[in-house]
């Protein structure tokens, strides 16, 4: 069965803890990768974001996986502009 290019990442495991994917529009991942890092830092979290132009979203992926589970439950998305 074919699966649509704009799915594909819908169907990749996430087996990492370690990482979380957000979503932003088509075309500014580069822009929420960086808001998404320096958040991220400013929080203690170590890491970094993987992405892919035009699929409207990233991977933010961490050195250690309880670090990002905390800030990712204290996480406010107000505070957010490029991430949705």
């Amino acid at each position: 069965m074919p699966v649509d290019d704009h799915l594909d990442f819908l169907l990749v495991p996430m087996d990492f803890p370690s990482e979380c994917i957000s979503l932003c529009r088509a075309g500014y991942e580069g822009d929420a990768a960086a808001q998404m890092q320096k958040v991220a830092s400013n929080a203690g979290v170590s890491g970094f974001c993987k992405t892919q132009a035009f699929r409207g979203y990233l991977r933010v992926i961490a050195y250690d996986p309880q670090v990002l589970d905390s800030w990712f439950k204290q996480l406010s998305l107000h505070e957010l502009i490029f991430v949705r």
